[in-house]
């Protein structure tokens, strides 16, 4: 859906029920700003726009990464939050199974 942008699972937080068809405009991550798709360099914090106002595309061209599309399009944020998440781990295996 968004490859690039969302790397983990998304939690839903905002308290709405039922089911919703939308359509967001934005570009894929990268795209336009010679960065990380969140409006900065690798590994800095995203750059602000240029008129101030929060949720604003920073970049000339109008380009909106995802998060931006969400809160302007959408009026939802979305927001970097850790939480505890179930892990799995497969310390063996066997080539064969063998009987019980």
């Amino acid at each position: 859906m968004a490859p690039g942008y969302i790397q983990s699972p998304v939690r839903n937080a905002t308290g709405l029920e039922g089911r919703y068809d939308f359509t967001l405009t934005f570009a894929p991550a990268g795209a336009g700003r010679g960065g990380d798709g969140r409006g900065g360099k690798r590994g800095g914090p995203a750059a602000p726009s240029p008129s101030g106002v929060p949720g604003e595309a920073s970049d000339p061209t109008g380009v909106m990464t995802l998060p931006e599309a969400v809160d302007r399009q959408l009026g939802l944020k979305l927001e970097m939050q850790k939480r505890p998440v179930t892990v799995w781990v497969i310390d063996h295996v066997e080539r064969r199974p063998t009987e019980n």
